[in-house]
């Protein structure tokens, strides 16, 4: 992912040969701006950064929407994530010294290795 020149945009490209083009900041309008609006943006991100040490402020200016759907999905990959690692560790402590190789982090997510 790069930044666009003026960054005002993130130029991404994925795999599949698609170039997908981000705002930098998704919360501002794309199109052309009015005088009075644009003082107005400004003089909210003023008051942000002003108050920026106030912890409620804070935890607004840093809180993301997340969809619910997301949320328990990743919720459910970490039950099984930690599982997975209960059951690695169990398997080790109850198998004998030297016979288990535990293996990488990157080597358990390779399903097929071509050597």
């Amino acid at each position: 992912a790069r930044f666009a020149a003026d960054g005002s945009y993130v130029v991404s490209g994925s795999d599949d040969f698609n170039v997908r083009i981000w705002k930098a900041r998704a919360s501002e309008p794309v199109g052309v701006v009015l005088p009075a609006e644009r003082q107005a943006i400004a003089y909210r991100r003023a008051l942000v950064s002003k108050h920026k040490h106030i912890q409620s402020v804070r935890q607004i200016a840093n809180s993301r929407k997340v969809p619910k759907v997301i949320k328990s999905e990743s919720a459910k990959k970490k039950v099984q994530l930690d599982s997975e690692k209960r059951k690695r560790d169990r398997v080790k402590a109850h198998s004998k010294p030297g016979t288990v190789v535990e293996k990488g982090e990157r080597v358990r997510k390779l399903l097929r290795s071509d050597e």
